[in-house]
């Protein structure tokens, strides 16, 4: 039952985070950031509703006291801010990779025990491959963002290209190809000298300590 009850203060604490960064979200680009984290709240409802009903049937519902699920949830989200800082986003993706964990753990000890009923282990299979989802979600947008800080800094980084073209040197290249791209002078090289360029950008910005 624990770990059930475990399960569910995360999951509160990820909806009420994801619902936070709802409001909170600013800059480019906003829309779809508001949109993104409208997904993922909204998507937890349903799985906050199921799983206490699961509890509620297995153990009762004496089960649950609403005040010690929010306290946990409450530690939940202050220790995911002490570990990653005032980095809201990063927050938000250290929290849903942690569930993935808890999932991952309430499955195998409820499975050992033998207290992992059919509708169980549907519910917990169900809600791991939803926020998978939500993993990819946050990490397409955590290297989107990557992306976009380094091109203002004006530094050349690695991207997929949208359309097919030719290199510096008039090399083409397809659709979806890795190419390195340098911003300031819009160069774009492929192949041995794009990875020989990469190491030695990686190389200088060591020796800067940066």
């Amino acid at each position: 039952m624990t770990l059930l009850l475990q399960l569910l203060a995360i999951l509160r604490a990820l909806h009420w985070s994801h619902w936070t960064l709802h409001w909170k979200v600013k800059g480019d680009p906003f829309y779809g950031d508001h949109l993104m984290y409208q997904r993922l709240y909204e998507a937890v409802v349903e799985e906050i509703d199921t799983l206490a009903e699961k509890i509620v049937g297995m153990y009762g519902s004496e089960a649950i006291h609403n005040l010690s699920v929010m306290a946990d949830s409450h530690r939940f989200i202050a220790e995911h801010v002490r570990v990653v800082g005032g980095d809201e986003f990063a927050c938000a993706l250290s929290m849903e990779e942690h569930l993935q964990r808890a999932l991952k753990t309430a499955y195998d000890e409820l499975k050992a025990s033998g207290e992992l009923s059919l509708g169980m282990d549907d519910y917990l299979m169900a809600t791991a491959s939803a926020h998978e989802t939500a993993l990819y979600l946050l990490r397409q947008r955590r290297a989107k963002m990557a992306s976009a800080k380094t091109a203002a800094y004006g530094d050349p980084y690695w991207m997929t290209a949208k359309y097919p073209g030719k290199d510096h040197k008039g090399n083409p290249f397809k659709k979806g190809d890795r190419v390195f791209y340098y911003p300031r002078t819009k160069t774009i090289l492929t192949g041995p000298e794009a990875e020989q360029a990469s190491r030695n950008f990686d190389a200088a910005r060591f020796d800067e300590g940066y």
